[in-house]
């Protein structure tokens, strides 16, 4: 086997595992990608989710009106009994 032929084969070898492992970090990378991108759309209807779940939940006016008045009746109520039982 002479230097030339050496050169040649170990030439050779070299590429195609250059080849193969380019197109194996490819593949790779596009995987990742559309795992990502899955990933991405989960969160984001979990997000939508939670958001329309917190929307429903402010917008019940009624009690708002009672987060903001019941404090107030709960103070009024226990002064007018510390004066009741005076």
């Amino acid at each position: 086997m002479s230097v030339q032929d050496w050169f040649y084969f170990w030439g050779m070898i070299f590429f195609f595992s250059w080849f193969v492992f380019l197109v194996v970090m490819t593949i790779s990378m596009v995987v990742m990608y559309k795992q990502v991108k899955t990933w991405q759309a989960a969160m984001d209807k979990r997000l939508d989710e939670m958001q329309n779940l917190i929307k429903d939940k402010l917008n019940q006016p009624m009690a708002g009106v009672l987060m903001g008045v019941l404090p107030w009746l709960i103070s009024a109520w226990s002064t007018s009994l510390k004066r009741w039982k005076r």
